[in-house]
């Protein structure tokens, strides 16, 4: 906001900082919170406050929220009901002391770790009498702080409101739901606290039989598919992951924050089913970052937990640094493999691997024979087939003998000339990779009949574990040209696949790609970020880009219009190129 550039600027020059200092200064979440406590007409100590006859009230979120006119004067407005504490109130080591008895606490973001802090302080000393979060919409750290701090008053019988605000919020619609807070608060009744309805089906009891276990994780293609055949080689039962479906959308609905982005609404909607089906363990993967994926399991776990199952949540986290998380991955691994031997562990995650780069190899050609097989749909009946073989193969001899028997047959196919246009997908890869959450786009397109299209997609699970996993010296040159594509445009990581996302829009024009569409989760921040400069991106190279922004709400005819119209002005650009030159298309 302009008023808070200004108090910057004021600040930056009152304390005769350096421009580099006052950013530091401003990411730590410090440069504004000494004006804070200054412009605080109601900050007093909490013996005054609680001297006063009024109910104390805890008001907390962003700072340059909270003190902007953003914020329709909600700090005043509270005032007129009882005296107002915010996080700023809370010293930050008393705020450090409590995000402690978070998991890995110190590693949330620097403003929500103030703003969490000091709200589980205040709730479990009892210090306010309701509490208030001041959230702006599609503020993606808030919505990850959002469960804990509801989660605590409920613990503590303590009346809580989410308030988010945007740029349509009116004060009028602002006095009056903090009203019928306040009113209904006095009644001992927290309008933040829903009731979730009860299981359909008990979820079984861990204790029921504790030499059971049964193993439940969610999906992201057909990763899934790999990751059971390595538990079932360790002699691990599992549950087969259910596809995502408007049922599982639903199941995960009901429990998640308002807005968090769409892979952690469905993959709780999956564990749900799971719990519900017969496992006792869900398996997910942590690693905290600039992304939120790194908090999900803990969010899932607690918001389960509310709900009344009964389960144990085995988080897989990077080991790095050995020193200081080797023990923690052991004992995941140990834990999810049911204490397997490590020859055995390696061998069935090699297994599982070869499952995994066998589909994403057939993929390969799946996406180069849509664009040129003379009928349309024969390499997809024959692609689905091939992965029902897949996920039935004892062994990885024998999914290397069902890939070479799935090229060959591939390689029979009747293909015609099409001079197919070639649109590279990229994007958040849980979207890219997850068909019906992207509407099956890469088939939409090859069903496509004028033009044909040719999908260039690199994004994929293989390559992931060849970057990080079992590294290939292809891989890594391959990721060392994309950062250095991104880097005039993106100098640093932002989380996901963000930087990526730029680095192979970079690069697209020289490696012959006509197109791009960009996939992205509503709300997701690293993409937010991406989706901004690759609008710079196709107006410096002449590259159209499409980015499509997915949620619960996108429905499959407004995203084939959009496609179709896209598919129009590739098409058209062809014909130009071929014919009298070809109109650039920002023209």
């Amino acid at each position: 906001a302009a008023a808070t550039q200004r108090r910057f600027d004021r600040l930056v020059a009152a304390k005769r900082l350096t421009i580099e200092e006052a950013y530091r200064l401003y990411d730590e979440g410090r440069l504004f919170n000494a004006e804070c406590r200054t412009q605080n007409a109601e900050h007093r100590t909490l013996n005054e406050v609680q001297a006063d006859s009024r109910p104390v009230i805890g008001v907390v979120g962003h700072p340059y929220i909270l003190y902007d006119t953003v914020s329709l004067d909600i700090l005043k407005q509270v005032r007129a009901y009882g005296p107002v504490l915010t996080a700023e109130m809370v010293p930050a080591e008393v705020a450090r002391r409590e995000m402690d008895t978070i998991a890995e606490g110190e590693r949330l973001w620097s403003f929500e770790a103030q703003v969490l802090g000091a709200a589980l302080y205040y709730l479990r000393h009892r210090l306010v009498d309701r509490l208030i979060l001041v959230g702006s919409f599609e503020c993606g750290p808030e919505s990850v702080i959002e469960s804990y701090v509801e989660e605590e008053a409920r613990r503590q019988g303590i009346p809580f409101l989410l308030l988010t605000l945007d740029e349509h919020t009116g004060e009028a619609g602002i006095v009056t739901r903090i009203e019928a807070f306040m009113d209904v608060a006095s009644e001992g009744v927290s309008p933040n606290q829903t009731e979730i309805a009860a299981p359909k089906t008990r979820p079984p009891s861990r204790r029921a039989y504790p030499s059971r276990m049964v193993v439940g994780l969610p999906s992201m293609g057909h990763l899934d598919l790999a990751i059971r055949s390595a538990l079932s080689a360790c002699g691990v039962d599992s549950i087969p992951t259910p596809h995502a479906s408007k049922e599982i959308l639903g199941l995960g609905k009901e429990l998640s924050p308002e807005f968090v982005c769409l892979p952690f609404v469905i993959t709780l909607g999956q564990m749900r089913y799971l719990l519900e089906h017969g496992a006792t363990h869900l398996l997910m993967v942590g690693g905290k970052g600039k992304c939120r994926l790194g908090w999900y399991a803990q969010i899932q776990e607690e918001l389960l937990r509310r709900l009344g199952y009964d389960f144990e949540m085995i988080i897989i986290d990077s080991p790095l640094p050995l020193a200081r998380r080797w023990g923690k991955f052991r004992g995941a691994i140990k834990g999810a493999t049911n204490n397997a031997s490590w020859w055995r562990v390696i061998k069935a995650l090699y297994a599982g691997y070869h499952r995994i780069a066998a589909i994403d190899r057939a993929e390969q050609e799946c996406h180069r024979l849509r664009a040129f097989e003379a009928k349309q749909g024969t390499v997809d009946k024959l692609f689905q087939r091939f992965v029902r073989a897949v996920e039935r193969a004892p062994d990885s001899q024998a999914v290397q003998k069902l890939l070479q028997e799935f090229l060959d047959e591939a390689n029979k196919i009747e293909t015609e000339s099409t001079n197919p246009v070639r649109i590279r997908i990229v994007g958040e890869i849980w979207v890219v990779l997850e068909s019906y959450v992207n509407l099956h786009l890469e088939r939409m397109l090859g069903r496509s009949t004028d033009p044909r299209v040719w999908v260039d997609r690199e994004i994929s699970v293989t390559r992931w574990f060849h970057q990080h996993i079992f590294p290939t010296r292809e891989a890594l040159r391959r990721q060392d040209e994309i950062k250095a594509a991104a880097r005039p445009y993106l100098g640093t990581e932002v989380g996901g696949h963000g930087h990526v996302s730029i680095g192979l829009a970079a690069l697209s024009k020289k490696e012959g790609i006509d197109g791009i569409i960009h996939l992205m989760p509503f709300t997701c921040m690293p993409e937010i970020v991406a989706q901004n400069i690759l609008v710079q991106l196709s107006q410096k190279f002449d590259l159209p880009v499409l980015t499509h922004i997915i949620t619960d709400q996108t429905g499959e005819a407004g995203f084939e219009t959009r496609i179709e119209a896209f598919l129009d002005i590739l098409k058209e650009r062809k014909l130009a190129e071929v014919g009298q030159g070809c109109r650039t298309f920002w023209e």
